[in-house]
């Protein structure tokens, strides 16, 4: 049957060429020649030249080439009406349950199953054949515990008591081989589909069942036939346009929601953080501007992936789904030699799954009208609230590290980077340098520093002047009108701290070992680790919380800001206390409620969908993919749905590759500013778990602060508290962002000038359209 594996395609390497020729060489018949040898002309045009291949790259948004009418395909006789809305109306064939949605604003109708006529243009082998036009797919482990793939039919299946429900419909889909059976529930809500399967139906005797997709095909395209793409929640989000393959493609992407659980599939040593995905959405276009769909992943999205296959990938179909996961497939080893075997869990995780499907048309029909979309699904859940407040300068967030700890010859050692009086001073030159709005946090500020001895932050570190001395700074920076926030971090406990028993308290993987990560060059050679750290047990994380909570309270004016706890989250099968991941996230909001409820506003960085609620400022926010091959744009999806609820900030500039990009992306995406400062420098870190940390000494960067944030604040001001309404590429590399209040910001990522909206754009710069002010 089908197998499939995980491997990253690279764009490294195109950036890579692209790096070395604009550092300075050019090459030539494979050899390389100095840039001094080339005419000061052809150098400059090369960099153009470079440039617009860079711009077309899918680090960027892609202009949308002029798009023919997308024309409907009509309701075959065997469909039947089943339900309708004023909105929509549903239809089904009740011998292989395809259901086709008909928009009756539009008169267009999507399909779960390609069409008859489409199919007839390809050459599918048997199993895709029955795979397309199965309503569910499901992949299941073969005696090797590997992965295999079956529909319906190729599994011996039935699909039997179709009955009505409540505006839809409901039938049982029994797979005699695997000898399981679950319900499908298709209805229809105002202008939403909504499918669910719900938990109490399902019927097990084999325990084979690795993963279910339901109507995976909806909305599914063949190569170009049709002009539009998929949306993907990768990073800020991504699409993937339709088009003739070019090259050949290894596997789908593959995008689990709320990143991997790490007690299944731990972090190897060299390995990227996967794939960040922070909302549980996907999305297709069929013509922008014409018809679209926002999927949202309501139930079960705590043990799920989005899953998108571009057209050449084992068929010629583009088609997206979510792929609820049943049962988790690892190794367990048997030696500490690395020996094992691959195996599977037995008991299959337990909760309703349901997908909710929002039709969009018209200039509503795109990944913008899919960002308001899912603005308006969070606002309607509670999630996100507008508040209406004064209009204040644009903020600038200022994180500084405390202290951290090195090793030492025979004990650990005690690094002191930024006491409080020198946060002081700092901040009251940045206040005056113009940096009016100024929202600080303190980092390794607790006894033990940054990783010293986390979980356990008390009493403050003498070091840097004790809880006298964060009292006081707290009370200073409250009369300067400066937001204080204290870094807390209930995901990662260290050794020595005296409320964390990592035996007891850290959470187990699904192999029962305890679940750690090891820092350093080589994971296997103790002198060459940094540090080892413990996942805390989500349960634990809560009672951390709560008595940090008591602590803080007796330094008035501090607010708490949470990182890692916001968007790593895991499972932990302790035998005792085991905890899914519906759980562990259930536990990190009262974390979150009652740091909130507790301490005022709370700060997230790159928070899960499901903390939202919780923010109240984001740190770190992502501003790219993962520039995967065949994904063709990067769009700012996040920022235009959080833009007017939530105030974000990027990572610290000061870390930045290319720090003017950098500014172009946050004024685009309406994100602010934010620095990491040390008051010493930061090669005093060299020897310990910190060591990454570059370019934090102040004095190196309190000017480019000053200049910055001069720079961004009257754009960044124009549109703050406002909703992001719309985005336009006109060429690559420029692009039109507008907003609720009428105002627009237009940035160009050229080395060049352009004109665009009337306007004359700068190289490498934004121009801001006042409200009112547009010709």
């Amino acid at each position: 049957m089908f197998k499939f594996t995980v491997k990253k395609a690279v764009f490294g390497v195109m950036l890579a060429v692209l790096l070395l020729i604009s550092s300075g060489l050019t090459g030539a018949s494979g050899l390389f020649t100095k840039t001094k040898d080339v005419p000061p002309q052809e150098i400059l045009k090369k960099h153009e030249e470079l440039s617009a291949v860079e711009l077309s790259s899918n680090r960027y948004t892609q202009p949308d080439k002029k798009q023919k009418e997308v024309t409907s395909q009509s309701i075959p006789a065997e469909y039947k009406k089943e339900a309708e809305t004023p909105s929509i109306a549903l239809y089904v064939d009740s011998k292989t349950m395809g259901i086709m949605v008909k928009n009756k604003k539009t008169g267009y109708a999507w399909s779960s199953y390609p069409a008859k006529e489409t199919l007839k243009k390809e050459q599918l082998n048997e199993d895709w054949s029955m795979l397309v036009r199965s309503p569910v797919m499901v992949d299941y482990f073969n005696e090797n515990a590997g992965l295999d793939r079956g529909s319906v039919a190729s599994l011996d299946g039935q699909v039997v008591n179709k009955k009505a429900i409540k505006n839809g419909f409901q039938f049982t889909v029994n797979l005699k081989k695997l000898k399981t059976s679950f319900d499908v529930q298709v209805s229809i809500e105002g202008e939403e589909l909504v499918v669910n399967v719900p938990e109490k139906s399902w019927s097990e005797k084999d325990h084979k069942l690795a993963n279910l997709y339901v109507y995976p095909f909806m909305g599914s395209t063949r190569l170009d036939d049709l002009p539009g793409y998929m949306m993907i929640p990768d990073g800020s989000g991504a699409l993937i346009r339709y088009q003739k393959p070019s090259v050949s493609y290894d596997e789908p992407f593959v995008g689990r929601i709320f990143g991997q659980d790490y007690s299944v599939n731990p972090l190897k040593m060299g390995d990227n953080r996967d794939i960040n995905v922070t909302m549980p959405v996907f999305g297709a276009v069929h013509g922008e501007g014409q018809n679209g769909f926002l999927g949202i992943v309501e139930k079960g999205q705590y043990n799920s992936e989005i899953v998108a296959y571009p057209a050449g990938l084992n068929t010629n179909f583009n088609w997206i789904s979510p792929r609820f996961i049943i049962r988790n497939a690892y190794f367990q080893p048997t030696s500490k030699n690395m020996g094992g075997y691959n195996t599977y869990q037995k008991t299959r995780i337990q909760t309703d799954l349901k997908i909710r499907y929002h039709f969009l048309q018209k200039d509503q029909a795109s990944y913008t009208g899919m960002a308001k979309s899912y603005r308006s699904y969070l606002e309607n859940e509670g999630i996100l609230r507008k508040t209406k407040s004064a209009k204040k300068d644009v903020p600038a967030h200022v994180e500084f590290l405390g202290g951290e700890m090195e090793k030492g010859l025979f004990s650990r050692k005690y690094v002191e980077m930024t006491k409080f009086q020198d946060v002081d001073d700092i901040t009251k030159t940045l206040k005056a340098d113009g940096l009016a709005n100024l929202d600080v946090l303190l980092r390794g500020w607790g006894n033990g520093g940054l990783t010293g001895s986390n979980p356990e932050r008390f009493p403050v570190a003498d070091q840097l002047g004790g809880e006298n001395g964060l009292t006081d700074l707290a009370h200073v920076l409250k009369n300067r009108g400066i937001a204080l926030s204290l870094q807390l971090d209930y995901t990662y406990g260290y050794d020595g701290a005296n409320n964390f028993n990592e035996k007891t308290e850290a959470s187990r993987k699904i192999t029962n070992q305890v679940l750690i990560e090891r820092i350093g060059s080589d994971p296997f050679e103790k002198e060459k680790i940094d540090l080892e750290r413990y996942y805390i047990s989500p349960h634990k994380a809560v009672s951390l919380a709560r008595e940090d909570t008591k602590e803080i309270k007796n330094i008035p004016s501090a607010g708490a800001a949470l990182e890692n706890t916001g968007s790593i989250l895991f499972s932990d099968f302790k035998k005792s206390q085991p905890t899914g991941r519906d759980k562990a996230a259930s536990d990190y909001m009262k974390l979150a409620d009652q740091l909130s409820n507790q301490l005022g506003d709370l700060a997230v960085y790159q928070p899960n969908a499901y903390l939202l609620k919780h923010a109240s400022k984001i740190y770190n926010i992502v501003m790219d993919s993962s520039q995967y091959m065949y994904a063709t744009d990067t769009i700012p999806f996040v920022q235009m749905v959080l833009h007017g609820y939530i105030d974000y900030f990027t990572s610290p500039l000061n870390f930045a590759a290319d720090k003017n990009e950098t500014i172009l992306k946050m004024v685009e995406s309406g994100a602010y500013p934010s620095f990491y400062f040390t008051k010493q420098p930061s090669h005093l870190l060299s020897k310990g778990p910190s060591k990454s940390i570059g370019a934090s000494y102040y004095k190196d960067w309190m000017n480019d602060a000053k200049e910055i944030y001069e720079r961004v604040k009257e754009p960044l001001g124009e549109v703050a508290g406002e909703t992001i309404e719309n985005r336009k590429v006109y060429q690559p590399g420029v692009v039109e962002v507008t907003y609720s209040n009428g105002a627009a910001i237009l940035v160009n990522y050229q080395s060049k000038a352009v004109k665009a909206a009337g306007h004359s754009i700068p190289a490498r710069d934004f121009f801001l359209l006042k409200r009112g002010s547009r010709q």
